[in-house]
């Protein structure tokens, strides 16, 4: 299977889990992206940097909205 196919398996797992429940859509999708990205794509023969797993990022916003 594909990172691609995975993410968007992971997209969807974090759409109904948040509608469901009151878990936090965010912290989950965080939390998805490190374990795809570190977990499970190593499985598959590719290897991310932390650089561009955290370029996805919003941190501008992310400060805006804490601020």
């Amino acid at each position: 299977m594909d990172l691609a196919w995975i993410s968007v398996a992971a997209l969807a797992v974090t759409v109904v889990v948040s509608c469901t429940t009151r878990m936090n859509p965010g912290i989950l999708a965080i939390t998805f992206a490190w374990v795809i990205a570190f977990g499970i794509a190593p499985l598959l023969g590719q290897s991310l940097e932390v650089k561009s797993v955290l370029a996805g990022f919003p941190s501008e916003l992310f400060l805006t909205l804490t601020g």
